[in-house]
């Protein structure tokens, strides 16, 4: 079976019972789901993770969220679907006038609402450019095609899915300091996210993976009672 890359969406959302259901549905068809009730946090969320759409409610805590559209378009050249109980059509072509690439209405088909992210991510993707080459560090690479970690001899770290997904997380945000809690909530899963106890187990066999016994420093920096970060300046281009 062929690798399939998978895609991380922003849920930022503050009625409950519509960010689980989304969330529910968007996990089972292989979809990463990031959350936020503000967004502040959303913004926070995008500054610290690559995310490939943002699902966006029109009112947060009684507060219109439209002006945040070219903040969160700002920080990552990603789709922003604005999801609204409201069918007010001024409110709709504010949102396309701030930079919305979508308006779905309240309540929603979810197989509607997966085909139009789909739509969306994979016309983004396609006009990004593709990276030469998958990031490097020491006598190592990150192939996301293949979802491995390949030695220069090109044998496999043996890193699991999980594993793999933290490294990912902490390499495409080098330099910054990713925090357990958010690497927890990368990993979700149906009802299951990992505590931060089992992140940083997960940090540890991936040392070990990549570390040879002489080695002194690890690209992997923690920062304690905090989280993780990756050294930029372990990173080149292989």
């Amino acid at each position: 079976m062929a690798n399939t890359a998978l895609r991380t969406v922003l849920l930022v959302e503050d009625d409950k019972m519509i960010r689980e259901m989304t969330r529910e549905y968007l996990q089972k068809s292989n979809y990463i789901i990031l959350e936020a009730i503000t967004v502040e946090r959303g913004l926070n969320i995008v500054k610290q993770h690559a995310v490939d759409a943002v699902l966006l409610d029109l009112h947060l805590d009684g507060e219109m969220s439209l002006p945040s559209i070219p903040q969160f378009k700002a920080h990552q050249d990603i789709p922003v679907l604005v999801v609204s109980g409201e069918k007010d059509d001024k409110k709709k072509i504010l949102s396309f006038e701030l930079g919305a690439d979508d308006f779905v209405e309240k309540p929603f088909n979810p197989e509607l609402l997966k085909a139009r992210l789909q739509s969306h991510i994979k016309k983004t993707s396609a006009a990004k450019p593709l990276p030469a080459q998958p990031r490097a560090f020491g006598d190592w690479r990150l192939d996301t095609s293949q979802m491995q970690l390949l030695h220069k001899n090109e044998k496999s770290a043996g890193l699991t899915v999980s594993e793999f997904h933290v490294l990912k997380n902490l390499i495409e945000n080098a330099g910054k300091v990713i925090k357990r809690e958010d690497l927890c909530e990368s990993l979700r899963k149906d009802n299951y996210v990992p505590t931060p106890r089992a992140i940083d187990i997960k940090i540890t066999r991936i040392r070990k993976k990549i570390e040879q016994p002489a080695e002194q420093d690890t690209p992997i920096k923690t920062l304690r009672g905090v989280g993780y970060i990756f050294d930029q300046t372990a990173l080149k281009e292989k």
